[in-house]
């Protein structure tokens, strides 16, 4: 929204990006051959010989502008944090290549049997669940960007999570049990003994589970 400004006259102008802002100085404030003084902030300030002191005018028309430039980096740094994996796919697939598979709980398998590791925060983020197809872009430089292109229908549970003699977390519902990603368990600051929602495939068995949240009883 463009910043209104108070010019020397008391009319209102509207200051757009770009254009230039010029104060209105009498000849004797540029060319004062003797001392002047101005208040800034409720406080006297003695100009120098030769010097030109803002007025409280022009200092409202500068923090005007300092208060839109702000604003516009505010929403620069918005964009830039909201660009998404399709962005950085297009970005990474102009001289790359593209690779599909399924996810088995920790890694992306291809058709082929190869296996590509998946980070555990992105598959943690997107509460991947074991059989969700993915689609993973090599760019150029090496960089490596998944995107999930077909989650499977999902199952919703209430299970207990629990830490084995191995280390891992599970979670467990009824006698079953499906080990969780522990980026999942650190994200949610889950500990042994709490309530936890998962997401398992619905038709299919499963030895991963996905940390949907923390259930509060």
């Amino acid at each position: 929204m463009p910043q209104k400004l108070v010019n020397e006259g008391d009319e209102e102008q509207v200051w757009q990006p770009g254009e230039t802002i010029n104060f209105d100085h009498n000849d004797q404030a540029d060319k004062t051959s003797s001392v002047s003084l101005s208040t800034v902030n409720n406080q006297s300030i003695q100009a120098k010989k030769g010097e030109y002191i803002l007025s409280e005018k022009e200092m409202k028309i500068l923090q005007s502008i300092a208060k839109k430039l702000t604003a516009l980096m505010a929403d620069f740094n918005h964009l830039f944090q909201s660009l998404d994996n399709t962005s950085e796919e297009i970005l990474a697939g102009q001289t790359g290549f593209t690779i599909e598979g399924y996810f088995n709980g920790e890694q992306m398998v291809t058709s082929d049997n190869q296996a590509y590791e998946v980070p555990t925060n992105y598959a943690s983020k997107s509460k991947l669940v074991e059989g969700d197809s993915l689609r993973l872009t090599i760019g150029p430089n090496g960089q490596l960007v998944y995107k999930q292109v077909g989650p499977v229908e999902r199952r919703r549970l209430i299970a207990t999570l629990e830490q084995g003699s191995d280390g891992h977390y599970y979670a467990v519902h009824d006698e079953q049990r499906w080990r969780l990603l522990k980026a999942s368990v650190s994200y949610f600051r889950a500990e042994p003994g709490n309530r936890i929602a998962i997401l398992i495939p619905k038709d299919k068995p499963s030895q991963y589970a996905a940390l949907e949240n923390l259930v509060t009883e």
